[in-house]
């Protein structure tokens, strides 16, 4: 019987453990107003259905602050430049975000810390007489990514959506989005380190 109800302790304190909040720090300081911070990708690429789409550059800006002990954030900005298909039949019109701003929330598991973006909805226009995924393609979901307290980067990919059960997806197939945004502050604590 006691060994029963330590287990079931243990099994509550690691459960609890791999969906615990985490906060927005700056200079291992508590944030205990509204930030702006910028996220710069120099390259990123959505894994598609049959190709590959690689945009040289997304620089999003997003609002922090801390909220009941409890990370959060609001992506106002996203805009995709440069982005080119793997499939020299298809070329990329255009690239779009829609209905901003993408809520997003920090979340701690297996002890690390992710940026978790939820409700992105992006529309790529592919053209080409020969492009099989000529027209809209609209990616939608949610994006988990990895914070780094040392390089202070938040890095998408399959890893990270895994480790925060998120996903983006084309129609019904899940896909792969692989981005490294480095981040900085532009209001009150420009220059400072942005920490989780």
């Amino acid at each position: 019987m006691l060994a029963a109800l330590v287990i079931a302790v243990l099994s509550a304190a690691v459960g609890a453990s791999a969906s615990a909040a985490a906060i927005w720090k700056f200079e291992g300081a508590e944030l205990k107003t509204t930030e702006t911070i910028k996220g710069v990708a120099e390259e990123s690429r959505f894994m598609l259905p049959g190709l590959k789409v690689t945009c040289e550059f997304i620089d999003f800006k997003m609002t922090i602050k801390n909220v009941g002990g409890a990370g959060l954030g609001e992506i106002t900005e996203f805009p995709m430049e440069a982005c080119t298909s793997s499939v020299p039949a298809c070329t990329v019109e255009s690239a779009e975000v829609r209905v901003l701003p993408w809520p997003a929330h920090l979340v701690t598991a297996a002890g690390e810390d992710y940026v978790v973006i939820e409700k992105m909805e992006i529309n790529l226009v592919l053209e080409g007489a020969l492009c099989a995924l000529a027209g809209t393609v609209k990616i939608k979901g949610t994006a988990g990514g990895v914070f780094s307290n040392v390089s202070h980067t938040i890095t998408f990919n399959k890893n990270t959506f895994a480790a925060t059960g998120t996903s983006l997806k084309v129609g019904s197939s899940s896909i792969e989005w692989k981005a490294v945004f480095t981040t900085k502050a532009l209001g009150a604590h420009k220059g400072e380190d942005l920490e989780a």
